[in-house]
């Protein structure tokens, strides 16, 4: 009776370093996998922030081209919209930017 004792605590016991081992096993393989995508997320906050910058510039781009475009709108109304003085003169009637 003895030996059956003995032989089922180190079942037991065994199991037991079984288990823990596992459990060792699973919380590194939890923390490396953590790391690869705290690596991962990392990569693409600098891909995010690149777009984003991208975008700024483009958005940059956008409202030079807009303020070039009213000016030649101005031009091009200021000339359909021309007159001349009594002189001879040319005077441009520029109308205002709405």
């Amino acid at each position: 009776m003895d030996t059956v004792l003995i032989l089922t605590g180190a079942g037991v016991i065994v199991a037991a370093v079984g288990v823990a081992a596992t459990v060792v096993i699973w919380v590194l393989k939890g923390v490396f996998n953590l790391g690869g995508l705290h690596t991962k997320v990392d990569a693409l906050t600098e891909r995010v922030d690149d777009l984003s910058k991208k975008v700024d510039d483009l958005a940059e781009g956008q409202r030079a081209l807009q303020a070039d475009l009213h000016r030649a709108i101005n031009m091009l109304t200021a000339l359909a919209n021309h007159r001349h003085d009594v002189d001879g003169n040319t005077v441009f009637n520029v109308p205002p930017n709405p």
